[in-house]
């Protein structure tokens, strides 16, 4: 299998799960992907350090794993998003009488939420990793071509939503 069957499928499942989920589930999935891409990106180098043993918790603890640089910040950013939408406590209100997003909207979440969460995990990999697999990609061409759009057009997405909701709850 070829990373472009495997990107595809990504894709595809992202875009179904998007469809699958409750209006509101998206819209926190979404948001908790971005709350975890920022706190990975925060505390990601001092869980390496500590994982790989350079660093000490509480001048005591020490963790040498032989794991990957790349391993332990993609494991940090699942992890992030897997208790953020498990155990973090926010929701979002929708007005049931008329759902806040269409099939179309859903599909577009879906879609952006699966390339950022592939963007992210490109920009995880070191470089001598990554260029192999976009090399062999053309998919992971465009996702790492397009990685700050990747992260602006969600963002854009929920606020044109948003005035699109308040407008119509306004009629």
């Amino acid at each position: 299998p070829s990373w472009d069957l495997f990107l595809g499928l990504f894709f595809g499942v992202g875009v179904a799960y998007s469809l699958l989920l409750a209006r509101d589930r998206i819209v926190m999935t979404l948001v908790a992907t971005y709350l975890s891409l920022v706190a990975t990106l925060t505390v990601g180098d001092t869980v390496i350090d500590f994982f790989q043993g350079n660093t000490f918790l509480f001048n005591q603890v020490w963790l040498p794993l032989r794991a990957s640089p790349f391993i332990i910040t993609s494991g940090l950013f699942v992890a992030f998003i897997i208790l953020l939408m498990s155990k973090a406590v926010f929701s979002v209100e929708f007005n049931p009488k008329r759902p806040i997003l269409s099939f179309s909207e859903l599909i577009a979440y879906g879609f952006l939420l699966s390339g950022l969460v592939v963007s992210s995990m490109l920009s995880f990999l070191p470089g001598t990793s990554r260029e192999p697999i976009l090399a062999a990609s053309e998919i992971a061409q465009r996702v790492n071509q397009f990685h700050d759009w990747w992260i602006v057009i969600p963002v854009l997405l929920l606020i044109v939503s948003g005035f699109r909701a308040y407008s119509s709850s306004r009629e």
